[in-house]
């Protein structure tokens, strides 16, 4: 029989929100920009498991806590006709 294990209870609350807009600057060109924020949890092997890929050993880490991503965009779509452009960039942290 395997060795019993206890773990911390863990409750968070992560927002992860989205905010974005559209102007229309001329009946063919729009600018539209976008703000966001993302997180990733960790796995379970992450936090309670070591385990072992080939050489790389991945050690448990109880503590860790969720990734989060800030970012944004910003896009300049263009009509000519039927035809239709877009150019974006885009940041994140």
């Amino acid at each position: 029989m395997p060795a019993e294990q206890t773990f911390n209870s863990i409750e968070r609350l992560i927002p992860s929100g989205r905010l974005a807009g559209l102007y229309h600057g001329t009946p063919t060109t729009d600018i539209r920009a976008s703000a966001y924020e993302s997180f990733r949890v960790p796995t379970l092997n992450e936090q309670y498991r070591v385990f072992r890929v080939r050489n790389d050993v991945t050690v448990a880490n109880e503590s860790l806590r969720p990734e989060q991503l800030y970012g944004g965009e910003l896009g300049v779509p263009q009509r000519w006709g039927s035809f239709e452009g877009r150019t974006a960039t885009g940041a994140s942290s």
